[in-house]
């Protein structure tokens, strides 16, 4: 029994020796001592299963979801690689933007259905309204816009987003917020003012985001998640 379990021990790298020894069910249940911190740990040990973890702990199943375009296993966000990532990448570059933060707003909004539409009435991948497209991409020189093709919706939303962190200097958070809510609610609540000045509904928040619930959840999304997005090779 000891050769096995400081075999074990050793193998599953825990620091420790063996102070006390119990019989537990099947197997034994032993205390570690850790001389160096002077910490003590129980663990649970059976010989049968050649298995040592931590007393009354159980392993957690890792979750895992999966579509046609992307899966999420362990927190983290792997999108399948296709034209629209490949479009991503290279428009993300263009304006210097995130290509992280791109995939990650592109899941949040869209899932990466470019016919995705909402009640409100935003379109495509990036779910823009249709005047603040329309307007952006006559700013851009488009020739023609169509939101629910990948390319024009890509370029447009982009464009956009690029523009949103050079006006708030960076701050992905309040450019996020603009995204969602619009500039002007960020603008309102970062100054606790509207354009007749004072206004004691609009009071100063945290880092200028408005206090509404779907641009809370929207920016701790993005925000708390962009970096763990990547695609597939």
């Amino acid at each position: 029994l000891t050769d096995d379990l400081s075999e074990h021990i050793k193998k599953e790298k825990i620091n420790g020796d063996i102070d006390k020894v119990k019989k537990s069910g099947k197997g034994f249940t032993l205390r570690l001592r850790n001389n160096a911190n002077k910490t003590e740990q129980n663990m649970a040990f059976n010989p049968d299963m050649k298995d040592v973890s931590a007393a009354g702990s159980k392993k957690k199943k890792s979750k895992r979801v999966e579509s046609s375009k992307y899966r999420i296993e362990d927190g983290n966000y792997i999108i399948k690689k296709s034209e629209i990532t490949d479009k991503i990448h290279a428009i993300s570059q263009k304006y210097n933007v995130p290509e992280k933060l791109v995939l990650a707003l592109v899941y949040k909004e869209s899932k990466f259905d470019p016919k995705a539409g909402s009640g409100k009435g935003a379109q495509g991948l990036m779910q823009l309204m249709p005047d603040t497209g329309k307007s952006l991409a006559k700013e851009l020189g488009m020739k023609s816009y169509n939101p629910l093709k990948p390319d024009d919706n890509l370029e447009v939303g982009i464009y956009y987003l690029s523009k949103l962190l050079k006006q708030y200097k960076s701050n992905i958070q309040r450019a996020l917020a603009a995204y969602n809510a619009g500039p002007g609610n960020v603008s309102d609540f970062t100054n606790g003012t509207n354009k007749c000045g004072q206004n004691p509904k609009r009071k100063k928040t945290d880092n200028g985001i408005p206090p509404f619930k779907e641009t809370k959840n929207y920016v701790n999304f993005i925000y708390g998640n962009y970096k763990n997005f990547s695609v597939s090779s």
